[in-house]
């Protein structure tokens, strides 16, 4: 079964363009980088983001979680608010495929 991450926070006023930068450019191939890393998708509405990666499986998402979230973290901390909420979730079902 597949395996998500979801994460919540707020930008701060004037970083939606900054955010849109260092996602692309710093935090995308930190991802592409981890085992057992499938996708994300990113949410926002104003300056609320939800963004959400999907893994092969729950240890792939753990293993990411204690290796490399906090650099992630850190990339981002200059423009949100506050520390993100983190869900972990299972991916019961979806309709897209992983690329190979």
């Amino acid at each position: 079964m597949r395996y998500a991450r979801k994460v919540d926070f707020n930008l701060k006023s004037g970083q939606e363009k900054e955010f849109d930068r260092i996602f692309e450019s710093k935090i995308v191939p930190m991802l592409q980088k981890q085992k057992g890393f499938q996708d994300e998708l990113v949410l926002t509405a104003g300056r609320q983001v939800t963004a959400i990666s999907l893994w092969d499986t729950r240890q792939d998402a753990e293993t990411y979680e204690k290796a490399t979230h906090a650099k992630v973290l850190d990339a981002l901390k200059p423009m949100i608010e506050a520390t993100p909420k983190v869900q972990p979730c299972e991916v019961p079902y979806a309709t897209f495929h992983a690329t190979v």
